[in-house]
């Protein structure tokens, strides 16, 4: 198999979940631009960090939240401001995965599986972080509705990508 192949088995799929989503979104009449980017940092399977250095299609849904549709998933970030974040009840987001971090700190974990979800706000409160990011991730089988209703979550608690 020679390199466009492996790379055309690879993205294929990628590109089909971006333009389901892409319907999906024009049928929700929500607002996205699209563009591919590289460089992400995800935590690899024994919890260091790995730089992707290829580019993966990223939605982005009005000022909202960021959909990337990566190799093994599809996540889902977007960030609340330091009050807000403090406030808020993640419990509201189980039974979503989810991780929340800091924005300037961006290895620092307020929150991610392993830990407790009533501690998040507390652990906002003693950092020096003006922004928190919250990172949602989906299974790249998982269903587009799931995806659109967590959208529609994030706008109703004024979340933002800027």
């Amino acid at each position: 198999m020679d390199v466009i192949e492996v790379l055309n088995n690879i993205y294929e799929p990628i590109c089909t979940i971006k333009t389901n989503l892409q319907n999906k979104l024009k049928t929700q009449s929500l607002e996205f631009s699209t563009g591919y980017y590289n460089n992400h940092t995800i935590k690899g399977g024994k919890g260091n960090w790995i730089t992707e250095f290829y580019p993966i299609p990223v939605i982005t849904v009005g000022s909202f939240c960021d959909i990337g549709i990566d190799v093994n998933l599809i996540f889902v970030e977007t960030k609340m401001e330091r009050s807000k974040a403090i406030k808020f009840k993640y419990s509201s987001l189980l039974p979503y995965k989810f991780e929340v971090y800091g924005i300037d700190e961006y290895l620092l974990d307020f929150y991610n599986e392993f830990m407790d979800v009533k501690d998040i706000g507390e652990k906002i409160g003693h950092s020096n972080e003006k922004q928190v990011g919250i990172n949602f991730t989906f299974m790249k089988d998982c269903s587009i509705d799931d995806i659109i209703l967590l959208i529609n979550k994030l706008i109703s608690f004024d979340t933002f990508t800027i």
